[in-house]
């Protein structure tokens, strides 16, 4: 029979240790890489995205408190370079106040942070398709997590509640061998535009803002808050490094689970395999956003 540019939609359902292809959905989460771009280098200044699986409603997340540091894999990896600090602002001396002033304001705390963070934040996210992302809460613990798993490749699919794409994961069956969908990347068009056009300079800038903040989110993980910095580059690098296609590959089906047949493919972290989900073109604007936000920390 044959089937060539024959496109067949059908739903996909990921395991539960590496979900890189969706499975179909009443509700679900949104693409995870762009959060870690977008909405996670705005309140942390750090790398979006990221595809969550589009199922049954997922549990809200718990408190970052909670969240533990992922297991060290089971086999032997290559120590990854360290990265390099991202600068800290020059502090300014404070001028003795004058007599009668009032007090100034006691610091932002963590628990308190969600309104200073929604206000920073909402004109910048104002009417594209990552503006929904403020609506959650405990913003800084989430990014906090998200920037902790992002450097190591791996995805939190229930960090932020946001509305899944609309249309359905698709493949085209060509001959033997089934492919992803082109059809299907444009899912995703909307959230990397939303990253695309935001300005480096204001998330950089946000960065600094809430850094302590972001720093005691980041040690409640256990870990060292000086370290947030470092694991930020981490984060970008993860998404700046993923490898491109030059071609469809060739997907196959193992039950209800869609795998890559090469399995140098297979084999690479499930943050690589959702940004090649997501499309060349996306893929590229996605990866040009987070060197240019690199740039922008490392050297402001």
């Amino acid at each position: 029979m044959n089937t060539d540019n024959e496109s067949t939609e059908q739903p996909m359902q990921a395991d539960q240790e590496d979900r890189h292809f969706e499975q179909e959905e009443t509700e679900g989460g949104l693409p995870v890489i762009p959060i870690i771009i977008g909405v996670g280098l705005l309140v942390a200044a750090a790398a979006w995205f990221l595809f969550s699986p589009d199922d049954a409603p997922p549990p809200p997340p718990p408190p970052a408190a909670e969240i533990t540091p992922a297991e060290p894999p089971a086999l032997p990896e290559p120590v990854a370079p360290p990265e390099p600090d991202i600068p800290e602002p020059e502090v300014i001396e404070d001028i003795t106040p004058e007599p009668n002033e009032p007090p100034p304001p006691p610091p932002l705390t963590l628990d308190e942070s969600d309104p200073v963070v929604r206000n920073e934040m909402a004109p910048l996210l104002a009417d594209t398709d990552l503006a929904n992302t403020l609506d959650n809460d405990q913003l800084l613990d989430r990014m906090a997590g998200l920037i902790d798993a992002t450097s190591q490749g791996r995805v939190f699919h229930e960090v932020f509640k946001l509305p899944p794409p609309e249309e359905k994961f698709a493949v085209i069956q060509q001959g033997d061998t089934a492919y992803i969908d082109p059809a299907s990347y444009s899912r995703y068009d909307g959230y990397t535009q939303a990253i695309a056009t935001l300005d480096t300079g204001t998330l950089a800038t946000a960065f600094n803002t809430f850094r302590p903040l972001l720093e005691e989110a980041y040690a409640a993980l256990g870990y060292k808050e000086q370290q947030l910095d470092n694991t930020l580059i981490r984060a970008l690098d993860q998404v700046i490094e993923a490898p491109t296609l030059e071609g469809p590959a060739a997907l196959e089906k193992d039950v209800t689970t869609w795998h890559y047949v090469d399995p140098e493919l297979e084999a690479l972290s499930p943050l690589a395999k959702q940004l090649l989900r997501m499309g060349p073109e996306n893929q590229a604007l996605l990866q040009a956003q987070a060197r240019a936000l690199r740039e922008e920390l490392l050297n402001q």
